[in-house]
């Protein structure tokens, strides 16, 4: 005995430094161990339980001692009696925690039994002296070691566990975790300190027992097994917590590990499942992160046992667990809850993921479901039978149920990335879930929702477009009705934004979108825009002060510039589409032309209109607006011809149109409509303001359309050598003020023999010297735009309006392609001198004369 105590003082070495420095000790402390065991063994039988119970509480911290820090196996290499040890303690300790648990208070023998367990339990005590006398003899440290020594030897094999749960310790220490429910409050830092200890032991034993059947059977032979699912539910105080999530872990390690058949059928019987239910609705101190927790625990019991029975699941759904899920996500939803409870409701949805995928039979996509339109490669996929299908459609429609009734920002995100994994984890279950219409129904209350979750929602209805190459023509649908509606203008850009994802993905969708009424929709938003802005223009000009008439915003405006984005998208090279769209009232997009907060979208869109097969009516209705514009509107006018002259460049068949609706005539006589806008000075109405840059622009955009509809169209070119001529084009350039009787001509004495010239310099010359400028020094006013318009028509002449790029500044930026053939009958040098010839220029260091 003194040869212990000698080794037992020596101090907590590790084992690491015994192996170490103390070798010998060790060796020594392991013969000792061994002989004190097999003498306790050996004479069972003869010794008092006084003295069974002072041997073994002698040996107890030399076990520590020695194995405090070592692994199971090194416990089983170095001590080969064990199993019967841990037998030995298992029963003692059983002993003295029924000895404790005897009185009637649970409060009472709670405390008892903590006391004990810390080391805390005084000699002489009333809770010692309700124990057996030798229990009264035990020191203070006994309990607590005791409990240390069963975690030392729960971990070394499965022998020893076996032996623990033969001696009744794991329905021992459940009826303990239970029975702490009704611990007193703390008094110090130091005594919570030894309860969190003591429960770090307990926690451990019974999550190395609980890996074992055994130990899960053992439980249901007095209903410990029970007792510790409902301990999961059963109100605590608060500073008891930790005793709640003991018991949370010990069922997670048990239905992680040890269920079985027969122990499903215990809970059957018993109806814990039930209970559990009843409990968390009965109870209202709980907070609604504890709800969570006890969710989460109960989730992974059912996930798990649905591997072996379906019978704990069907009692969930019998008891009505899912319609008390959904009430109480509901329920965090309106209440005002703790900061992290983000992450909580997160951990509970995922935990509703889990369940999705437990079910009696694989479920599959309807064979009744109606297609309308689909890509040319699309088929409804099969579940791939990796275990990622969907079978639990009561737990998904909690999800689905408690998206459409609540606010929540986080709680609808999680929803939607809970969905999303749903559908990625196999490509069947968003077909499986087909006739839920559970994207449909999140369509109808998506616009009360975030701009966040309209984000979310998107991605999702992207991916089984893109993804599942789905088309979603119900949803699409249901976003068609809220666009007429307009009851968010952010939530209508955003769904046009997506619409426009799904044309640019596939033409398909352009037909669509057709029959899910958004082409209607979006026509009768232009048909609203043309009516507001024709009551504001006839309220501007009944002399009514502009700033107090009601015009568009810049948030409608920016609406309507996505729905001309959206509208060419859809009408682009479909004529069934613009049909529908001037059946619609389309054409009240050329009212919008007007105005130029809006005139450079509607001309994008007729531009698409005059590019179509069935755009005669807009060809002709384009160029008759040229007639009706104000004489000074010259902006207005420059931008119709630009939306012009850009169709004219990209199909032959708006050139002939452009022909047979007269256009020529038209755009050539709006030079006459300039008449003195250039004399010196400028003669009424051009004479309020300079408006000189925008004649020579108008001047040069008239002269650029006209060289388009000539652009490798020879019927075109018959006509207009025929029916119009330059010469017409010329006498309407006389008129603009910038010429008199006697005219000059710059002195370039090598121009004399034009053919000459263009034989060896065919255009880089002209393109040099005669780049239209505003302002040319050393000329007056009039000679700079007489040099200005020859210019213009040198680019007419050889057909080079390429190398013009218009202003920057311009709403509209249309530009030419690269030209390089001839328009005219006649050698263009020979044009250009003919054109020359009536001005009779004279031009002398600077300075001219008539």
């Amino acid at each position: 005995m003194h040869t212990l105590k000698k080794l037992v003082g020596q101090g907590g070495s590790s084992s690491s430094s015994a192996s170490a420095g103390h070798k010998p000790d060790s060796d020594l402390g392991l013969s000792l161990l061994r002989s004190l065991v097999q003498s306790v063994l050996s004479k069972s039988s003869d010794l008092s339980a006084q003295e069974k119970r002072s041997k073994i509480k002698e040996i107890l911290p030399l076990v520590l001692k020695l194995f405090r820090n070592s692994t199971g196996t090194e416990i089983c290499a170095q001590f080969d009696l064990v199993a019967q040890f841990a037998g030995l303690i298992c029963r003692l300790f059983v002993e003295e925690i029924r000895a404790r648990a005897r009185p009637s208070s649970t409060v009472y023998a709670s405390r008892a039994i903590m006391d004990f367990l810390s080391g805390q339990e005084q000699q002489g005590s009333s809770s010692s002296q309700n124990a057996s006398s030798a229990s009264a003899s035990s020191g203070a440290d006994f309990g607590r070691n005791l409990l240390l020594c069963l975690e030392v030897v729960c971990s070394a094999s499965k022998q020893v566990c076996d032996e623990l749960v033969n001696n009744c310790l794991p329905s021992t220490l459940v009826k303990c975790v239970y029975i702490f429910y009704d611990l007193p409050p703390t008094a110090n830092a130091n005594e919570f300190n030894q309860r969190v200890g003591v429960k770090e032991s307990v926690r451990n034993v019974l999550s190395q027992l609980l890996r074992y059947n055994r130990a899960a059977e053992e439980l249901t032979n007095g209903d410990d097994l029970a007792l510790l699912v409902l301990a999961v539910v059963n109100f605590c105080a608060p500073h008891n917590l930790i005793w709640r999530e003991t018991a949370s872990c010990a069922l997670t390690t048990l239905s992680v590990n040890s269920l079985s058949p027969n122990i499903i059928n215990y809970m059957h019987r018993k109806e814990v499942i039930s209970g559990c239910i009843g409990k968390m609705r009965e109870i209202g101190q709980f907070s609604p992160l504890e709800k969570v927790e006890m969710f989460v625990t109960l989730f992974c019991l059912l996930k798990d046992s649905a591997s072996l029975s379906f019978k704990l699941l069907h009692d969930f759904e019998t008891h009505k667990g899912y319609e008390f899920l959904k009430d109480f996500l509901l329920k965090m939803d309106q209440s005002e809850c703790e900061a992290n409870i983000d992450a909580t409701i997160r951990t509970l949805a995922l935990s509703v993921l889990s369940l999705v995928y437990c079910g009696e039979s694989e479920l599959k996509p309807p064979s009744d479901m109606e297609i309308q339109f689909s890509l040319p490669d699309f088929s409804v996929p099969q579940p791939s039978n990796r275990g990622n299908s969907l079978r639990n459609i009561r737990a998904f429609d909690v999800l689905q149920q408690t998206f459409v009734n609540c606010n929540t920002a986080s709680l609808l995100r999680t929803i939607l990335e809970v969905i999303s994994t749903i559908y990625n984890a196999d490509v069947s279950n968003f077909f499986i879930l087909y006739n839920q219409k559970t994207l449909v129904a999140f369509a109808h209350v998506i616009p009360q929702k975030s701009p966040e979750v309209w984000a979310h929602y998107f991605d999702l209805l992207d991916f089984v477009a893109t993804t599942l190459r789905f088309v979603p023509m119900l949803e699409l649908i249901t976003l068609s009705s809220h666009l007429e509606t307009r009851c968010s203008l952010d939530f209508c850009r955003s769904t046009l934004q997506f619409m426009q994802t799904l044309c640019l993905f596939h033409p398909i969708y352009a037909k669509v979108l057709n029959h899910c009424d958004l082409l209607r929709v979006l026509t009768s938003t232009i048909v609203h825009f043309s009516n507001h802005q024709h009551e504001f223009g006839l309220q501007t000009r009944a002399g009514l002060d502009p700033a107090t008439l009601p015009s568009l915003d810049a948030d409608n405006l920016s609406y309507y510039h996505f729905v001309i984005q959206t509208l060419i998208m859809i009408l682009k090279d479909n004529e069934t589409n613009i049909a529908a769209f001037k059946s619609f009232g389309g054409a009240a997009i050329h009212h919008l032309i007007t105005p130029e907060s809006t005139r450079s979208a509607a001309l994008l869109l007729v531009q698409t209109l005059l590019c179509s097969s069935i755009g005669e009516d807009d060809t002709c209705r384009l160029i008759q607006r040229l007639s009706t514009v104000e004489q000074t509107d010259i902006k207005l006018k420059v931008d119709l011809l630009r939306c012009l002259a850009d169709s004219l460049t990209q199909h032959s068949v708006v050139r002939s149109r452009f022909r047979l609706s007269q256009g020529f005539i038209h755009v050539s006589s709006l030079i006459v409509g300039l008449t003195n806008s250039l004399s010196s000075p400028p003669l009424p109405p051009w004479d309020k303001e300079d408006s000189t840059p925008q004649v020579f622009q108008l001047i040069e955009t008239v002269l650029l359309t006209i060289t388009a509809a000539l652009h490798n169209d020879p019927a075109n070119i018959r006509y207009f050598n025929k029916e119009v001529k330059f010469e017409y084009l010329v006498n309407s350039v006389f008129l603009l003020g910038c010429f008199v009787k006697r005219r000059a001509m710059p002195n370039y004495h090598h121009l004399q023999d034009g053919d000459e010239y263009l034989n060896h310099n065919p255009t880089n010359y002209f393109l040099h010297e005669f780049q239209p400028k505003r302002d040319l020094p050393g000329f007056s006013p009039q000679i700079a735009a007489v040099l200005n318009i020859f210019s213009f028509f040198m680019k007419v002449a050889i057909d080079s309006f390429s190398t013009y790029v218009f202003d920057e500044h311009s709403d509209l930026g249309f530009c030419i392609i690269s030209i390089k053939t001839d328009n005219f009958e006649m050698n263009p040098m020979k044009f250009i001198l003919r054109l020359l010839s009536p001005f009779d220029l004279v031009v002398r260091e600077g300075r001219y004369s008539r």
